[in-house]
Parts: C-alpha cells; structure tokens; sequence
C-alpha cells in the first residue's frame, strides 16, 4: 500500500513538471493563451449587466386599478369584487388577498412556486379584458406588478429649501421631474409629500335654495364636464365638493363662470371657487423641515450604473439652473454608487492579489546562484 501511494505521488510530480517544462519550453504560447483569457474576461466584464440584486423572479404579483372616484365600499363593490371573481379562476393560485381605498383597488396573487409568472401575467391580463365592459366607465388604468429584487427605486433624494415647497408642485414637475423622465433608461418619477393644485368648490346652500339648484343636479352636471368627481368628498352638512381637474386648470375663472342651467346661473353664483393644494394623508421631513420626496426607478434592461451616471449629471445641471434657486436636493440612496463602490473593491482586491502572487513567485522560485 505504502510503494502504491509513493508511485502515484510521483507520478502527479511528473506531471507537474512535464507542464512546467512544457510551459518554460514555450513562453510565446503560453503567453497567447493568457492574454486570450485576460481578453475574455475584459470582454465579458463588459458584458456582464450591473445589478444591485440578482434577477429573480418572485411567484407572485400585485394588480392595481387605480379609481379616484368612489369609497372604499364602492371600490370594493365595482371593482375588486369582480376582480377577485375573474382572477380566483386562474390556476396554481395558493393565495389571494384585496383591499379597497379612496384611490385604488390593490389585488395580491401568490402562486406555487415553479410557475412561469410571464405566462400568470399573460392569463391575468386576459382574465381582466373579460371582465372590462364590467368595471365602471371611468376605470383608466389596471397596472399588473412582479414583484422582483431591484424593482426599488434606483435613487431617493429629498427636496429642501429656503422657499415655499408646498406650493411649488409645477415647478418641481417642469423643470426636474421631466428632464429626468426623458433620460434613456429611466422608467419614471415620483415625487411624495407634494400635490398638484385642486380646485375647491364651497357651496352655499341658501343660494342653491334661492337659484333652485339641487345638490344632485348639481353632481350630475360636474360629472358631465372635464372633472373626476370624488363622491367621497361630497358633504351634505357643509356643502363642499373637492374636484381634481383632467386637464392642467390655465385660469379659474373658466369655472367660476360654468353655466348650470338655461337661467345663466353660474357656479360662482352659489359657491366660492378656489385653487388650492391637494389633500394629502403624509408628509416627509428632512433636519425638522418640511421636504419633497423624490424616487427614481429605472428599466429592468437598463443598466443601473449608466442610468445612474446621466441621472446624476442631469440633476446637477437642473440645479444650477434660476428656477431651482433656493432649492436642495439631498441623496439618500443611490444604488448606482453603491454597485460602483463594490467594483472597485473587487477590482482593488483583484489587483492586490495579483501583486501579492507575483511577491510570492519572486520569492520562492527565483534561481539562485
């Protein structure tokens, strides 16, 4: 056993040594073959797509519809209700939950776990056009979510400064939240903790009484113009309708001069007509100051690091600009620098081992006189 062991040690050195010989023998071969590996690997480096995340695809997905027009009760009658009876029909569902808002109907779906989600999208898109002539009139827009690593926002910012941000909704939108929905990769842009202006109408009662205008009548003829109605700010103890316009309201005295009936009665006549900023539920602080939230996503083909890049000197050439005076913006995250700073800890480490390999080889292979 002993001269068996002995043989096959030798027999691995010779090998060694043939392949050191074989190396020594011929340097120009051995030198083409590692710059043909150096040159793969610079090429597939290249190649390699940058992620903060792996791409992973989750057995699960969310469908929103989003409906400012309604309760949550009424949500959840009109909307998610059929859409839980249309959806519970698809195949490998384990679980299946809802819930009904002011703002939107929100559907989670959680499926086995070897399911093609692609084609549980496919299945719920067609589920959802079947059911379309069902779901009210005004339903705009159903958006099906994977949910996935990386589908975070790319970059958060906060928005402070010396000037009033409340009221500074169109400005942020024109001149910051455009120019970076228009780099190639970005996907869109969100701002939180600020509303665009809504137009306030008050009502008095007495002179809806006196002008004979009803408060149904008065409903159903908003609803026929270009507003949304949100039934679920009408208040039959003080009379107040909030509205949200479709389109960009360029001057308000177009609707406080809304005809109602064929008496030339206008809406300015039983009511007080106001532009002023959107309700909102929350609100963001940066250092104990009101702030602006921006988040960035990207594409999911986009690489992270360029987007990152174009994003970043965009947003420094917008701040410069005279319509950002007095306004910062502060990074909290941005995953592009962060996917960067790992490069180049790989790279620093690659480097200092190569360095520490060549020490070595100097050392103990040298030939000495």
């Amino acid at each position: 056993m002993k001269n068996n062991h002995q043989l096959q040690v030798n027999n691995e050195a010779t090998g060694i040594s043939r392949l050191a010989l074989f190396s020594m023998a011929r340097p120009v071969t051995i030198s083409m073959m590692f710059l043909t590996l150096v040159t793969f690997g610079l090429i597939s480096s290249k190649l390699l797509p940058l992620e903060s995340w792996p791409e992973i695809k989750l057995p699960f997905l969310i469908v929103v519809v989003p409906y400012d027009a309604g309760t949550p009760q009424e949500v959840e009658r009109n909307i998610t209700r059929p859409m839980e009876e249309a959806l519970a029909t698809i195949g490998d569902v384990v679980q299946m939950n809802s819930n009904s808002t002011t703002n939107s109907s929100n559907t989670f779906m959680l499926f086995d776990l070897d399911v093609d989600i692609d084609e549980k999208v496919m299945l719920v898109n067609e589920q959802i056009d079947l059911i379309r002539s069902d779901l009210p009139s005004d339903v705009r827009q159903i958006f099906i979510r994977k949910e996935q690593p990386g589908s975070e926002a790319m970059m958060q910012l906060r928005i402070i400064g010396d000037r009033d941000l409340e009221g500074a909704y169109d400005v942020l939108n024109q001149y910051l939240v455009k120019p970076v929905q228009r780099i190639p990769g970005v996907a869109r842009v969100e701002l939180q903790g600020i509303e665009p202006l809504e137009i306030s109408i008050n009502l008095d009662n007495d002179r809806m009484i006196r002008y004979g205008i009803g408060f149904n009548e008065l409903q159903s003829k908003l609803s026929n113009l270009n507003f949304t109605i949100k039934s679920g700010s009408f208040f039959t103890a003080d009379q107040a309708i909030r509205l949200s316009p479709k389109s960009q309201a360029t001057d308000i005295n177009d609707y406080r001069n809304l005809i109602l009936n064929d008496n030339n009665v206008r809406l300015k006549d039983i009511a007080t007509i106001e532009m002023l900023n959107g309700e909102r539920d929350y609100a963001r602080h940066l250092n104990r100051k009101y702030s602006v939230g921006l988040e960035i996503f990207k594409e999911s083909t986009a690489n992270l690091v360029d987007v990152g890049e174009q994003v970043l000197a965009t947003i420094n050439e917008i701040s410069q600009t005279d319509q950002m005076s007095g306004i910062k913006l502060v990074f909290l995250n941005n995953q592009a620098e962060g996917v960067t700073n790992s490069l180049k800890d790989v790279v620093t480490a690659g480097v200092t081992g190569s360095l520490l390999s060549l020490i070595v080889l100097f050392v103990f292979l040298r030939t000495y006189p």
